[in-house]
């Protein structure tokens, strides 16, 4: 009985060089999770190396839409141009000019600046809406807001930016890297939002 058990330990003690399979299953499976745990630390790294990105938004005029007393139907331009600091940059970026959440105004610009390594270049658009229906709620509470405020009337700026140098992937899936909601106003002196406070929906979805 003895010598019975004992064979059983030596059994047990060579069994992954009787199975190979299970041995090269372990080494795999090391392997992946190394890889990941680089992988995950590549990624942390790409994100902190853009925390510092600083993004504004400033609005150089409109036209097309008389704010004061608008019109059923409007066709507005607005001169946007977005800023960038801290070594921020922009291949490309989608603008909508917004008021009380209507879109009034959009555009879209195509710099390539992260791709050819220029940063901190402003980008300038003209957000344009064509046919735009105002209902006569919004049409009331914009004139009296632009009574109220003198013609300094506040308006929304939705960016969404993409860097297609760092995040190649996102742009394949037309995945923005930085979404903000700044505020203008529309005061005739090329008014400048502070800087607008901006998320990674790829950095949620991962958080």
């Amino acid at each position: 009985m003895g010598a019975g058990i004992a064979e059983d330990d030596d059994d047990h003690g060579d069994c992954l060089d009787r199975r190979p399979c299970l041995r090269y299953f372990l080494l795999a499976t090391f392997l992946a999770t190394l890889l990941s745990l680089m992988a995950y630390g590549q990624w942390n790294s790409m994100f902190r190396d853009h925390d510092l990105d600083a993004f504004s938004v400033r609005l150089a005029g409109y036209e097309g839409i008389d704010l004061g007393r608008p019109a059923a139907t409007v066709s507005p331009k607005f001169r946007v141009t977005l800023g960038t600091a801290n070594g921020a940059c922009v291949d490309r970026a989608a603008v909508t000019v917004l008021y009380s959440g209507v879109a009034l105004g959009w555009a879209r610009a195509e710099p390539r600046d992260c791709a050819a390594g220029r940063l901190e270049r402003d980008v300038e658009v003209v957000a344009r809406g064509q046919g735009v229906g105002l209902s006569d709620r919004l049409r009331a509470r914009m004139a009296s807001e632009w009574r109220r405020s003198s013609g300094a009337l506040e308006l929304d700026v939705d960016v969404k930016i993409f860097d297609e140098d760092t995040y190649p992937v996102h742009a394949t899936y037309h995945i923005p890297d930085r979404v903000m909601l700044c505020k203008v106003r529309t005061d005739g002196r090329g008014s400048e939002s502070p800087s607008c406070a901006w998320f990674s929906p790829v950095t949620l979805a991962f958080a």
